[in-house]
C-alpha cells in the first residue's frame, strides 16, 4: 500500500542584496549563509483514490497498425490496450538526414531526423537525456498518425524503449499516452482515460506508467480516479507528480513513500508553481504571478526552501532554471515596477552546481537574449545552455564559461523554436522542418564566430 508522508520543510527569506553580494537574510534580518529558521508550511493530504495495477485481461487480435513482433500491455486497462516491442523486437531507430539546404548556406553543419515514413515528431518538446555511460538519449514522441509512440533512443539510433498506443483507440478516445519526461536512468509517461466515458479532456482516471529506461515493459506507477488532472517528471531518485490543484509530491519507485514537496497554498507568498525541474534527489521549481518570479529547492532532507527569490521584492525575479548537475543556468530581470510585466534589464546568470541556498555562488554571462525572459527554460549541458529567445524567436546558446553566444537563425525550411539540450559537440532544437515539426542536431563548431559577452 502507499502512504502518503509529510516532509519537515523550512524556508529562507532573501535580502535586497546586489547579485554578486549577499543573497539571502533570515526573517531576524541576519545576512550570510546561516541555517534555515522560519517555516514553510506543509500538508501531508494527497486527495487521491484508486488503485496501482490492471487486472488480467481477455485477449483481443492486435490492430493492423501494431508492428510485427509487437505485443499487448494491458496493465494500465482492458479497455485501453497499449503495445509494447515482443522479446528480440526493437522499435525503429533514430535515422539522421540532411537538414534543407538554407542550413548549409548559411554555414550549418546540420542534421534532421527522418523516419521510414513521412511522420512528426508530436509536441511536447523532445527531452535531451544525459546518460551515466556518457551517451545521450532523445526522449520523444513520434506522430505516426494514428498511432502515437513514446520512444527513449540514444541519438546514434538504438530504442531503449518504447509504447505505442492509438489514438481514437479502443471504444474510448479518452485513452491514450500523453507526457512522457525521464531523468537519469528512469522515464514516466503521463496516461489519460481508461474506459468509454467522456473525451479526452475530461476523463476522470488519469495516472502514469514508467520505470527504467532499458526495461522492456513499464510498470503501472500510479492511478487516480479523483477528476484531476497530473503532470509527470521523473529522476533516478523519484517520479514527481503535480495536481491541477497545484500541488506536488515526490513518490519512491517502488510507491512505498510519497513525501509532499510543495503547494501554491503553501508557498510563502502563494505564487503558482511552474517549470519544475527534478535531478536526482532535489526538486526545482519556480513560483510566479504576471508580475514576479523565483526559484525554489526540495530535498527530503531539507524541506522546501527558496533557491533564488526575492521575497516581497518586486523589482526583481528569476526564472527559467536548468541545470545538468555540473552547471546551473537561469534568467535574472531587475529594474521593473511593482505594476509592470516585464524586466527592463534581464541577464543571464550561472553558478556551479548546488542545492545549499547558501552556498550558491552566482555570476553574471551576459545581457539575456530576446525581448523579455519569458517562461522556456534553459537546457544546460557540457558547458553551455541554450533556450529559445523571444522577439526573435531564434535559438540561443550561451558558453557558461564566458559568456559568449550564438543564434541559430530562421532560414527558409528551417524555422526552430526550441532548444532540445546539449552534448559536448552539438546542440539539438525542435522546430519546423519542411513544415514538419522535427529534431535537428547542429555542431558548435559550425554556428560561426558568435556574440561576445556584453
Amino acid at each position: 500500500m502507499r502512504r502518503s508522508l509529510a516532509a519537515t520543510t523550512s524556508a529562507l527569506a532573501l535580502a535586497g542584496c546586489s547579485l554578486d553580494a549577499c543573497w539571502f537574510e533570515q526573517q531576524d534580518g541576519a545576512t550570510g549563509g546561516a541555517a534555515p529558521t522560519s517555516s514553510w508550511p506543509t500538508s501531508s493530504s494527497t486527495g487521491v483514490t484508486g488503485t496501482l495495477t490492471g487486472g488480467p485481461c481477455p485477449e483481443e487480435p492486435l490492430p493492423l497498425l501494431v508492428p510485427e513482433g509487437w505485443v499487448e500491455y494491458p496493465n494500465w486497462s482492458c479497455a485501453c490496450r497499449f503495445y509494447v516491442p515482443g522479446p528480440g523486437v526493437v522499435a525503429d531507430p533514430l535515422e539522421w538526414g540532411p537538414c534543407p539546404s538554407s542550413a548549409a548556406d548559411a554555414g550549418l553543419a546540420c542534421r534532421a531526423m527522418k523516419y521510414p515514413q513521412p511522420v512528426s515528431v508530436a509536441t511536447p518538446v523532445p527531452d535531451l537525456l544525459h546518460n551515466a555511460d556518457g551517451s545521450h538519449s532523445l526522449v520523444l514522441r513520434r506522430n505516426l498518425k494514428p498511432e502515437h509512440v513514446s520512444v527513449i533512443a540514444d541519438i546514434e539510433g538504438p530504442v531503449r524503449n518504447a509504447v505505442l498506443s492509438i489514438w481514437p483507440n479502443q471504444p474510448s478516445p479518452s485513452c491514450f499516452l500523453a507526457w512522457q519526461r525521464a531523468g537519469d536512468d528512469r522515464f514516466v509517461i503521463q496516461v489519460i482515460g481508461s474506459d468509454a466515458a467522456g473525451g479526452s479532456q475530461s476523463s476522470v482516471t488519469e495516472g502514469a506508467i514508467g520505470g527504467f529506461i532499458d526495461a522492456p515493459t513499464p510498470t503501472v506507477l500510479a492511478r487516480y480516479q479523483d477528476g484531476l488532472k497530473y503532470d509527470w517528471w521523473a529522476s533516478g531518485t523519484w517520479f514527481v507528480r503535480e495536481d491541477t490543484l497545484y500541488r506536488v509530491y515526490a513518490s519512491a519507485w517502488d510507491t512505498s513513500d510519497e513525501y509532499f514537496v510543495t503547494s501554491q497554498s503553501a508557498d510563502p507568498e502563494g505564487l503558482q508553481i511552474g517549470n519544475i525541474l527534478v535531478y536526482r534527489d532535489t526538486v526545482f521549481w519556480e513560483s510566479s504571478s504576471s508580475l514576479r518570479s523565483g526559484i525554489n529547492v526540495w530535498r527530503l532532507d531539507t524541506g522546501a526552501m527558496p533557491f533564488v527569490r526575492y521575497l516581497g521584492d518586486f523589482t526583481r525575479g528569476a526564472q527559467n532554471f536548468g541545470t545538468d548537475g555540473v552547471d546551473m543556468v537561469w534568467s535574472y530581470g531587475e529594474g521593473k515596477a511593482p505594476n509592470d510585466m516585464y524586466y527592463p534589464v534581464r541577464a543571464v546568470m550561472t553558478a556551479p552546481f548546488t542545492t545549499d541556498p547558501s552556498a550558491l555562488a552566482p555570476r553574471r554571462l551576459r545581457s539575456h537574449p530576446g525581448a523579455n525572459l519569458s517562461t522556456t527554460a534553459w537546457q544546460v549541458g557540457c558547458g553551455y545552455a541554450t533556450r529559445v529567445a523571444t522577439g526573435p524567436n531564434t535559438v540561443y546558446v550561451v558558453r557558461i564559461s564566458d559568456g559568449w553566444a550564438w543564434e541559430i537563425p530562421q532560414l527558409a525550411g528551417l524555422s526552430l523554436f526550441a532548444g532540445v539540450g546539449l552534448t559536448c559537440d552539438e546542440v539539438f532544437a525542435y522546430g519546423s522542418v519542411n513544415n514538419v515539426q522535427n529534431v535537428v542536431r547542429i555542431r558548435l563548431d559550425s554556428l560561426g564566430p558568435g556574440m561576445p559577452p556584453d
